[in-house]
């Protein structure tokens, strides 16, 4: 028989390029959903690399004045779906709090649900596909189309670049694996906490993610005013003004953003260097590394725990009275003009708490603290190679170690904390997990990839208006191996499920 797959392709080009060597290795039918601009849209629609059986343009539906939300199509669909999408709206980065140019009204925000719920409804009632692939959800379309497909019963596949550098997992749902890890107590062989760290160097997560340029950060002046100057005379026009994540954009509104953040990253890494530590001092201590935001791991991965100085404020309050707890700020967030001060004056306000520089080494801090309690990321596994449990308010793909515990309670964090720095970690467990992490992935540099895409085809950390479809084949063809691996991997996980 043949598959019915729906695919989401976006300028990033990784699910695009997927496509073509599933056409060859499968007996399918594909077809895209494109999630580009206007200016791509043309680059696509004559684009012969892939022969979709159909495809759809997500922001054609915004090419004009937004109509009122239908309430009562809504409130059946949230009914019919079990989807939550107010939560799904809250977790929005352009309609909340992370957006500078737009304040969204909620008449605003019920109209781009309506649409996007009777759009994604109708494409999926239409042709039925038996696979979705699509990127790790990262914003409210995203993850709206893979909550539908998943109340649907339709498979969804999705590659994440998991808790070990340089390696890319195929999975059904973010962050989880298909299959479950289980320690095999029988299978027993003796391996030292210095060994497993000496032996994650090979796949070092953080210098792994620190070669991004994402965000224009390491890109000089010159580079930033040619970028924006091309941006302002070949990208911005009405049309592009008029899909809502570009709402309340003007040349003077992004130059005057840009300024601002510049500034801010300037004054707030000044500010930060002297407000935080970076020595660590000789005491007891619980360690908590601070998420980016925005990004998906907290918005969408843990929406109830995305005011992270709420969960800070949590956890001060559960300490034992001979510790100390010590925030990190993330090295990402100089991608994002830092936090504000107060952010930062607020952490230092409480009595039992010390704010730890993004550049003190996460090694040392595992290696010193007690435990580790981390919203969601890759701390809490990072910490068990240090001996050292875990406390995680989310689902995390290592949740099934016996050192991690998953906070359910607020009320319950005191005897949680108790419990955990009370228990020890087996060193030949986490070397297993390991040996699990390496069996159940490719070896495939996402981040690395994603970098060649943007620098080939992109304007550094802008979206460019124009794939040149000639380039992109010869890009293939330099790139061969790497993609041999990852579409195979795919072909090989969808064939899989289906005769399953």
């Amino acid at each position: 028989m043949t598959v019915k797959v729906l695919l989401w392709a976006d300028a990033g080009l990784t699910e695009f390029i997927i496509s073509k060597y599933l056409n060859e290795k499968l007996e399918a039918d594909i077809y895209a959903i494109y999630d580009v601009n206007h200016h791509l849209k043309q680059s696509f629609t004559s684009q012969k690399i892939v022969n979709f059986k159909k495809c759809w343009f997500y922001w054609d539906n915004y090419y004009k004045i937004l109509e009122p939300a239908d309430l009562d199509y809504l409130s059946n669909f949230e009914s019919k779906y079990n989807i939550d999408l107010w939560q799904l709206a809250y977790s929005e980065r352009i309609f909340y709090k992370f957006n500078p140019f737009h304040q969204f009204t909620k008449n605003e925000i019920l109209s781009i649900l309506s649409i996007d719920c009777k759009f994604f409804e109708k494409i999926l009632d239409d042709i039925k596909p038996d696979f979705l692939i699509i990127k790790a959800p990262d914003m409210l379309r995203h993850e709206l189309l893979w909550k539908l497909c998943n109340s649907k019963g339709i498979k969804i596949l999705t590659s994440y670049t998991g808790r070990i550098g340089n390696r890319t997992i195929i999975s059904q749902n973010f962050d989880s694996f298909d299959s479950k890890f289980i320690f095999n107590s029988d299978k027993l062989s003796s391996v030292s906490f210095i060994e497993l760290q000496n032996y994650l160097q090979k796949f070092n997560k953080t210098k792994q993610m620190k070669k991004s340029r994402s965000g224009g950060v390491g890109f000089s002046f010159t580079q930033k005013i040619k970028i924006f100057f091309d941006w302002m005379t070949k990208t911005l026009d009405e049309e592009y003004k008029k899909t809502y994540d570009h709402y309340g954009i003007t040349i003077f509104t992004v130059l005057k953003t840009s300024l601002k953040n510049e500034f801010n990253r300037w004054y707030r890494n000044k500010i930060l260097s002297n407000l935080s530590q970076t020595q660590i001092p000789d005491e007891q201590f619980i360690y908590f590394p601070l998420q980016v935001e925005p990004e998906r791991n907290v918005s969408f991965g843990a929406p109830y725990f995305s005011n992270q100085f709420e969960v800070i404020s949590h956890l001060a309050k559960s300490l034992p009275v001979n510790y100390k707890l010590y925030v990190k700020e993330h090295f990402s967030m100089k991608l994002r003009s830092w936090r504000s001060i107060e952010f930062y004056k607020k952490i230092l306000n409480l009595p039992n708490v010390r704010l730890i520089h993004p550049d003190v080494s996460q090694n040392e801090l595992l290696s010193k603290c007690s435990l580790v309690c981390a919203i969601t990321g890759s701390t809490g596994f990072e910490a068990s190679v240090y001996g050292k449990p875990s406390l995680v308010f989310a689902n995390v793909s290592y949740s099934e170690l016996s050192c991690v515990f998953k906070i359910y309670d607020l009320d319950n964090i005191p005897n949680l904390i108790q419990h955990a720095l009370q228990f020890k970690v087996n060193p030949i467990e986490i070397k297993q997990y390991i040996e699990f992490i390496i069996q159940n992935s490719i070896e495939f540099d996402a981040v690395s990839f994603h970098e060649k895409i943007m620098t080939e085809f992109h304007r550094g950390p802008i979206f460019d208006d124009k794939i040149d479809m000639e380039k992109l084949l010869k890009f293939l063809n330099d790139n061969q191996e790497s993609l041999e691996i990852l579409s195979q991997a795919y072909a090989d996980k969808i064939l899989e499920l289906y005769k399953n």
